[in-house]
């Protein structure tokens, strides 16, 4: 072999590197992953769903028929929030009726009593003040809930 033909051999070798890495860093990394299997597989494909599952069976033991009518695990949880929170109001709202009745019969006798001409009629004063940190509005809300009937 002569000088010039190990020259170019050297050169087609040193290129042909070059080209290779800077493909394989274009390409993302030098590791190639696994290869990619382009033929078809000899078993037959598995069939695609169709667009809507075909139902379930209907139940036919009575003990299936009445599970069929109990919601979902979350929507058992959502009713029975709901459910507390609408009993907690409805309680709430009784036992503020109660308790207004409880005083209007404590001092139903001063209601009762006879009024001569030259008397004023008595009233009650009402100063409502907020606590330090607190805001009025609650205030105003139980004053209206328990004493203004």
């Amino acid at each position: 072999m002569t000088k010039s033909h190990e020259r170019e051999k050297f050169l087609f070798f040193f290129m042909s590197s070059i080209a290779r890495s800077v493909a394989n860093f274009w390409s993302g990394s030098g590791i190639k992953g696994p290869p990619v299997n382009r033929h078809a597989p000899p078993w037959p494909a598995p069939k695609l769903q169709r667009f809507r599952p075909t139902p379930p069976p209907k139940p036919t033991t009575i003990v299936g028929k009445i599970k069929s009518y109990i919601p979902g695990r979350n929507w058992l949880i959502f009713g029975g929030f709901i459910i507390s929170w609408i009993s907690l109001a409805a309680y709430d709202k009784r036992e503020r009726k109660k308790a207004v009745e409880k005083w209007c019969k404590k001092v139903e006798h001063l209601s009762r009593r006879t009024i001569a001409f030259h008397e004023d009629i008595p009233s009650v004063g009402v100063w409502i003040g907020a606590p330090p940190g607190d805001q009025l509005k609650w205030n105003k809300e139980v004053w209206r809930d328990y004493v203004k009937v």
